[in-house]
């Protein structure tokens, strides 16, 4: 059954005035992070709303920011009781606390912005084609100064791009050099790749002798972009596990996975219910948080004891409507997957699945997130 239901707009907030003041100044005005935080801060909020929920306290920050917001605009005429000093003090720190929250959002929002342009990088990348020569190395090479004229890139003259496009290659060739020469990976630049997770699983994937000597002798098109496909993957882990040390710190531990990656697990709605059914009963389950990823929104779960320890608690935030709370796995798991239905539907993903993150919590002293919790 739903207990509670407490409103919360990520749009409102994003549109302030005062959070586009916030904004502009955190991002130094460089216009294209400024236009990624406004579209939408939901993997920031989702992910603060997480560490503060792992003392429970992640509808006390929510509502901070949201109080601070709107207590930040209040003009002296509605604090007539106060003097010009005491409005003025009182607002300054209104808008400090403000943009200490909102700060907290943008820092762990940053950790997703490398991401979404890391995808649209793989998604518009075009194919390694090794017509007229065999070289594979100098056909990587080739393929990198491609890129940074590749017309389906807007951002192909960008630093970051070239940065991000030269690493991506470099890491290509490592992994080719790694699989068709038995030495190199033996060699000091094997420490550079040697234990990604992605040059494993191709470890795995060339066991095949066959495999391996039509990559030596007669390579394809289709087994050299394999290498190219898993530098690109490997990016996005590489950051994923950059934003999970963070987490790490703050209290949440990302959950054991497959092959040790950091990426988000996909699931099918049945195989994320029978996951979570695990935390139905209080005598059997520990607390578990999850984030719900979809290409432009984001989804917080968290599963733990009510306050008598003597059933779950289920909540679901959604930044975009509000933060529902459930005293029943039933109707909790209802709603869940309504919402992943809508937001699957909203960002053209395939409706029966859902790519999830992860944590159970390591509870310290200073976990809570949030200078101001006790304002």
């Amino acid at each position: 059954m739903l207990m509670s239901s407490i409103p919360f707009q990520q749009n409102t907030l994003i549109h302030d005035t005062n959070s586009q003041k916030v904004i502009k100044n955190y991002y130094s005005n460089n216009q294209k992070l400024i236009e990624s935080a406004t579209h939408s801060l939901s993997r920031g909020l989702t992910s603060v709303f997480l560490i503060n929920e792992v003392k429970n306290a992640g509808a006390t920050f929510m509502n901070l920011l949201m109080k601070a917001q709107t207590l930040s605009h209040v003009t002296q005429q509605a604090n007539a009781q106060l003097s010009q000093d005491e409005y003025t003090d009182n607002k300054i720190f209104i808008k400090k606390v403000f943009r200490e929250c909102l700060t907290e959002v943008l820092q762990f929002q940053d950790f997703y912005t490398p991401l979404k342009f890391y995808k649209q990088y793989a998604e518009l990348s075009s194919d390694i084609d090794l017509q007229g020569s065999k070289n594979v190395l100098k056909k990587i090479s080739e393929h990198q100064q491609q890129e940074e004229k590749n017309p389906r890139i807007s951002t192909h003259n960008t630093f970051h791009f070239k940065h991000y496009n030269q690493q991506v290659h470099e890491l290509a060739k490592h992994y080719y050099q790694g699989i068709s020469d038995g030495i190199y990976k033996y060699t000091n630049e094997s420490d550079k790749f040697r234990n990604d997770n992605e040059f494993k699983a191709l470890e795995n994937d060339f066991t095949d002798h066959t495999k391996l000597k039509a990559l030596v002798e007669q390579p394809t098109n289709e087994l050299v972009n394999r290498f190219l496909t898993a530098a690109h993957a490997e990016k996005c882990n590489q950051e994923f596990g950059n934003f999970d040390h963070l987490l790490g710190m703050q209290g949440l531990i990302p959950n054991p996975t497959e092959n040790s990656t950091h990426l988000p697990q996909q699931k099918t709605l049945p195989q994320l219910k029978a996951d979570l059914q695990q935390y139905s009963t209080p005598a059997e389950a520990s607390s578990t948080y999850l984030q719900l990823l979809f290409s432009d929104d984001t989804l917080a779960v968290s599963i733990q004891p009510n306050s008598s320890g003597s059933r779950m608690s289920y909540k679901i935030f959604d930044p975009n409507k509000n933060l529902q709370q459930f005293d029943d796995f039933a109707g909790f798991m209802q709603e869940l997957a309504t919402k992943i239905a809508q937001y699957n539907h909203k960002n053209n993903q395939p409706s029966g699945l859902v790519y999830v993150k992860k944590f159970h919590p390591q509870v310290n002293d200073d976990t809570l997130v949030g200078s101001y919790l006790s304002v």
